[in-house]
């Protein structure tokens, strides 16, 4: 899939609202958890699965994303990072359940930083986007990847979703019995191969 890039696709005002309340997510995680590290696999990041206000995202653009697609889908899981300065993004594909995966720039200070697709045909496709603005792509197909951010704080939400009249149909909601749910309620097949590629990433 060739990087289909959407302009103001979520409104200014909505993606404020997002960043809010992802903040005070993170805000919230911190007091609860003080040990916990939730930057996941990007350093210097506050990393969450499924938060409640992207599984809802993901939902909303269903029907644009369908049209740009050309595609009946179906969401899977969402995710979401608060990147910090020098975080870094190393180059990586996503999982099964990231048939068509979609970024979107929630919040972004004045440092451009962009997302490097490498295409199927091999080249190379450098992304920037502004508030509101959400590339399309095959998150599992093709690697990609960005660079040590030398901003300040930068928020993306990632959307996944799969083709509902395809061979991965079976992966609507990432098997869990609705959207919203922690990946606990994946089914155990599939956690055990989230664990196994989390740590190939891991080690990369």
């Amino acid at each position: 899939m060739k990087p289909i890039i959407v302009k103001n696709a979520v409104s200014a005002e909505m993606c404020q609202f997002l960043s809010l309340e992802f903040s005070m997510m993170e805000d919230t995680c911190k007091v609860l958890y003080p040990q916990h590290n939730f930057s996941d696999l990007c350093p210097n990041s506050f990393a969450r699965y499924s938060p409640l206000m992207f599984e809802a995202l993901s939902v909303k653009l269903l029907p644009l994303i369908e049209e740009k697609t050309s595609k009946k889908l179906a969401p899977t899981y969402s995710y979401a990072r608060i990147y910090y300065h020098g975080s870094e993004l190393k180059i990586h594909r996503d999982r099964q359940s990231s048939e068509v995966t979609i970024s979107v720039c929630v919040e972004k200070d004045a440092v451009d930083w962009p997302i490097f697709i490498k295409e199927d045909d091999g080249a190379t496709t450098e992304v920037l986007l502004d508030v509101g603005d959400l590339v399309i792509y095959s998150g599992r197909k093709n690697e990609h990847w960005r660079n040590p951010f030398t901003g300040s704080r930068q928020v993306q939400c990632f959307l996944q979703y799969v083709d509902i009249n395809g061979a991965d149909a079976f992966l609507k909601w990432d098997t869990r019995p609705c959207l919203g749910l922690p990946f606990e309620y994946a089914s155990p097949e599939l956690r055990r191969i989230g664990e196994l590629e989390h740590d190939i990433l891991r080690n990369v």
